[in-house]
């Protein structure tokens, strides 16, 4: 019995050894907080000067696979402490954003230099927080919210962006965690803005240069800059081998007799061809692909009925999806073999 169980001892081992192996080629892979709702991707306020206060707008992005309708959603902002929503704008009638498309809105004052998609005569202004609210004002759930400044409003995720964006600028929301204010304008310009970890300090950076989209421009696919390789391509070991299923060297006779004749023609060959020479080698079931012979009933080395045993291990791979990303286990089958 103790024999037996060696087999699995060791099979367990293995399991472990690859097991351990195969999670830790996961640790090089960047898992990003996409978002899966419709989030505020870039803001503009007025900034300081006079003449500036209504240079005002808010782009909308899609990150998500399906177009979403905006009938029943509003914008709605509060002030630095404010307790209360004052609508932006509300949509009361069908209005598509399209998957990984854009929606603006903007001030009337600029509404239509910018091509934007909607627009009111309300503005935000320094420490504001803005939401974008599915439902009745107040009550209504938050899809997103962004907060900037010092405000302390109920809109503030983690904590504000710390800076009020002077005239001129904006602040956009990331493609992925690892995005910059160098690599928006550059890798990650077509990316989307699909980074959402819930803190507003890190899922935005500073523009100096603007850039309002509407739903007339391109769509932008979620995505970021020399991200990792699919961990499902990348961290599958190669399964131990289990033999060639051609031996090393002919497995057929490499010289087959031919009949001659002692005789005249008419006489019969005193050869006969043979139709195999010796054993034939069969492949090892260990992972070496060295040729063991066959050994028959009749040969000396092991009396019949007794047969030599071989101990074979096998490891195949199973993939198993975590959610956001794919783990790949071994598993191993060993056992004894007859020869």
């Amino acid at each position: 019995m103790g024999k037996v169980c060696l087999p699995w001892l060791f099979g367990s081992f293995v399991l472990g050894i690859f097991a351990m192996l195969s999670l830790s080629s996961y640790s090089h892979v960047n898992v990003k907080a996409a978002a899966r709702h419709v989030v505020i991707s870039e803001i503009q306020i007025g900034g300081g000067g006079s003449g500036n206060s209504d240079n005002d707008f808010i782009e909308l992005y899609n990150p998500t696979d399906s177009d979403v309708n905006l009938n029943g959603f509003r914008l709605v902002k509060r002030t630095a402490t404010g307790s209360a929503d004052v609508s932006i704008k509300a949509w009361d009638t069908d209005t598509t954003i399209r998957s990984h498309g854009f929606y603006l809105w903007a001030n009337s004052k600029i509404a239509a230099s910018l091509s934007a998609d909607a627009s009111t005569s309300a503005s935000i202004a320094a420490d504001n927080g803005i939401a974008l609210r599915q439902g009745a004002l107040n009550e209504g759930a938050i899809i997103d919210s962004v907060a900037w400044g010092v405000a302390s409003n109920a809109f503030v995720e983690g904590s504000p962006y710390p800076i009020n964006p002077p005239n001129g600028t904006s602040i956009e929301r990331k493609a992925c965690a690892s995005s910059t204010d160098l690599t928006m304008v550059g890798s990650d310009l077509n990316n989307g803005n699909a980074e959402d970890s819930d803190n507003n300090a890190n899922n935005f950076v500073a523009r100096t240069s603007p850039q309002p989209q509407n739903s007339l421009s391109d769509a932008e696919t979620p995505g970021c800059a020399g991200s990792t390789a699919n961990p499902s391509a990348s961290a599958t070991a190669s399964p131990l081998p289990t033999g060639s299923s051609t031996p090393i060297g002919s497995s057929e006779p490499t010289d087959t007799p031919t009949p001659t004749s002692t005789q005249a023609p008419t006489s019969a060959p005193t050869a006969t061809p043979t139709a195999a020479a010796t054993a034939t080698p069969i492949p090892s079931p260990t992972s070496s692909a060295t040729a063991t012979p066959v050994i028959s009933p009749t040969s000396t080395g092991f009396p019949f009925p007794f047969r030599p045993l071989v101990f074979i291990c096998r490891v195949n791979y199973e993939a198993f999806n975590m959610g956001w990303f794919i783990i790949s286990l071994p598993q191993v089958f060993c056992g004894f073999n007859l020869i």
